[in-house]
């Protein structure tokens, strides 16, 4: 297991860049009004856009194998820098069981945290609402208008099993990255 304080330096020198180059935006925009500045500073505010898109992707990295670490799972790629499907789901299922502090560094600059995401249902009315009359199952109005959130929390509280119902597809999203700096920028 690698040292927590390895993930947390690299955050903090990844937040305190990112508020640094926040500010030197606010500065230069309010400079933006006289003219003579106007060209130098727009490809100044782009070129510090570029440092916190970059920074921001390297807290993320950071973050993101913090919390493998925590997991005591490997970052798995394909070797051209995309995640591994096998990864994607260990990543989304393993997130989603750790508390909110385990999915956070916390740093004098800031801090950095994955929020986890409900799943993704998506829902083949046609073939439910066939499925639904075949079972003689009270989802549906005469309308055949399918009741999804009664349907959905049927699955949730184990009434249906989500193998016995056709036409639902679940699918885990990706938790979310955020951070967020002292100071407010």
């Amino acid at each position: 297991m690698v040292n927590a304080d390895v993930f947390k330096t690299t955050v903090e020198d990844d937040l305190k860049e990112i508020a640094k180059c926040k500010v030197d935006i606010l500065i230069l925009q309010r400079e933006i009004e006289k003219d003579a500045l106007f060209i130098k500073n727009n490809t100044e505010i782009k070129r510090l856009n570029n440092v916190i898109t970059n920074r921001e992707l390297s807290s993320k990295n950071q973050l993101k194998k913090f919390v493998c670490n925590k997991l005591g799972i490997d970052f798995m790629d394909d070797g051209f820098g995309e995640e591994t499907e096998e990864f994607k789901k260990l990543w989304c299922k393993g997130v989603a069981t750790l508390d909110l502090e385990e999915r956070k560094i916390k740093t004098s600059a800031g801090s950095v945290l994955y929020t986890v995401m409900p799943d993704s249902w998506e829902y083949d009315e046609p073939v439910i609402l066939d499925w639904v009359k075949k079972t003689g199952l009270p989802y549906f109005h005469t309308i055949d208008v399918l009741e999804k959130m009664n349907l959905k929390e049927a699955i949730k509280l184990g009434t249906l099993k989500l193998d016995e119902v056709e036409g639902i597809t679940i699918t885990p999203q990706e938790p979310k990255f955020n951070y967020k700096l002292i100071g407010g920028l």
